[in-house]
């Protein structure tokens, strides 16, 4: 329970179930999986429409959802949910398991009656909560409040197998997701070079670079100056879009390994290797091969 700025307000936090535990730690890892991918891919739109939006709900409702309680009313609030009940209309409070949308975190909760309906909540702090009510308003009764039921204790029981299968979840997820970005940073692009022009595969994206549009093709030993649009980079990869000093383009390499071949055209260029530098090197021969023109 937090103080507020007047010394007759209390605010309580919501209690938080295991359920609500489990479904952001899936949004959660869902998006951080669809931005990877988007990333890798070179995709701008997936991670800011789906996984952005989606985590920051999650932790919008998980932050902002509490119970203040002034000399006059009982104000609910919840993401954009702000509800104000007068103290002196509260008629009862009751305990209820209802599985109905509130603002609440958890399925243990109290329902809060009063002239113009009623409201389901679940603060944390049950017993300081009900005191601070009653000790406003008197007349309020309450309901099985206190005492602890069967039912109650089953729910306590579900919670807490909630917790675990969720606690569980999220490492299983956490691993796969280490397992899969370790996996797309071996993964090499796969090189396609025929009298038609160059198909390059990586992941979901894929590059065709026609023979007429290339004005140079070349095997260098380093890196020219990148900057990262859309796509991941770390230690050992840089994969998706980037940008020099003078175009965008793609690039696909393991940082690490050189050769890179530099493909360029008049208004783009692609960046590719293998993790296996010979593999590099057969690729580029094979395509100045194919194309004798290109040859530097």
């Amino acid at each position: 329970m937090d103080s507020g700025r007047s010394q007759h307000m209390q605010t309580f936090r919501s209690n938080v179930d295991g359920w609500f535990i489990a479904l952001a730690a899936v949004v959660i890892a869902v998006g951080i999986a669809g931005a990877i991918a988007a990333a890798t891919a070179g995709t701008r739109l997936l991670p800011v429409i789906v996984a952005i939006p989606a985590i920051a709900l999650v932790i919008w409702v998980w932050r902002s959802t509490r119970y203040v309680i002034t000399d006059t009313s009982l104000q609910v609030r919840s993401a954009l949910l702000n509800v104000a009940v007068p103290l002196r209309d509260i008629t009862r409070l009751r305990r209820t398991s209802t599985a109905l949308s509130a603002p609440a975190l958890s399925l243990d909760r109290l329902a809060v009656e009063y002239g113009g309906g009623a409201i389901a909540i679940s603060p944390a702090e049950r017993d300081q909560f009900v005191a601070a009510i009653t000790s406003r308003n008197p007349l309020v009764d309450v309901e099985g409040v206190h005492a602890p039921t069967a039912e109650g204790e089953t729910q306590r029981r579900r919670q807490a197998r909630t917790l675990a299968l969720a606690l569980t979840g999220v490492v299983i997820l956490v691993f796969g997701l280490v397992v899969a970005l370790h996996l797309v940073e071996l993964t090499p692009p796969r090189v396609m070079v025929t009298t038609a022009g160059m198909i390059v595969e990586s992941g979901p994206a894929r590059i065709a670079v026609v023979p007429e549009a290339i004005t140079s093709l070349t095997l260098e030993e380093m890196l020219p100056p990148l900057r990262k649009r859309v796509g991941w980079g770390s230690y050992t990869s840089l994969r998706g879009r980037f940008s020099t000093d003078e175009a965008a383009g793609w690039v696909h390499v393991a940082r690490r390994r050189p050769p890179f071949i530099v493909l360029r055209t008049a208004e783009s260029f692609l960046i590719l290797n293998d993790s296996d530098p010979a593999r590099t090197k057969a690729t580029y021969e094979a395509t100045v091969q194919r194309w004798p023109a290109l040859r530097r």
